[in-house]
């Protein structure tokens, strides 16, 4: 049986939650949201342009959220419980993770 981090036992929205991990394997908490959040957030940012593997990952419960995608940045929204199980930001985590790694080497030849 799950062990789901109870933050408010009635039938309240329920998403994966962590903060800055390196990996979704280790962004799985169950997290049973407070009544005033409607969504599940998740925000996939690059550390370091350049570096593919410097990517976190950090997902949460929030009243509001707004997606997304500037600066190496994204951020995915979804309403339904453990919808941000990829850990993906909106399928985006990969275009985060390759775009690192291609401009950080281009820029690198301007400079």
């Amino acid at each position: 049986m799950e062990n789901i981090k109870m933050e408010n036992a009635t039938s309240s929205l329920k998403c994966y939650t962590c903060t800055a991990q390196s990996s979704n394997d280790r962004c799985m908490t169950p997290t049973a949201c407070s009544a005033a959040d409607k969504y599940c957030m998740t925000i996939v940012g690059a550390l370091e342009i350049g570096s593919p593997g410097a990517v976190r990952l950090s997902k949460l419960c929030m009243p509001e959220c707004t997606e997304t995608n500037t600066h190496g940045i994204s951020t995915s929204c979804c309403q339904s419980d453990f919808c941000n199980s990829n850990g993906a930001a909106g399928g985006r985590l990969s275009n985060v993770m390759l775009l690192a790694g291609i401009v950080g080497p281009l820029a690198r030849l301007f400079l």
